[in-house]
């Protein structure tokens, strides 16, 4: 099966990640091959935090929750 996982960011106004949430949170409870793929994409939002560049602050409300797709099979 696909190890997709899909990522909400959340960011404080300075571009910086304050929470990173995985959708399937049953599947990360249950797949390990999963729940590596999904960690690594963890750190790597947290590793690139703040987001560069800065982010524009009158569009705050429009940018501080972003949803990602992370497909490790572009890294194996």
């Amino acid at each position: 099966s696909s190890l997709i996982v899909d990522i909400i960011v959340e960011l404080n106004e300075d571009g910086e990640v304050i929470k990173v949430r995985i959708e399937d949170v049953l599947r990360y409870s249950t797949d390990e091959a999963f729940r590596l793929a999904a960690n690594a994409a963890e750190r790597a939002f947290q590793q690139c935090s703040p987001l560069i560049p800065p982010l524009s602050p009158e569009d705050y409300e429009k940018w501080k929750t972003l949803n990602f797709r992370f497909d490790p099979r572009g890294f194996l």
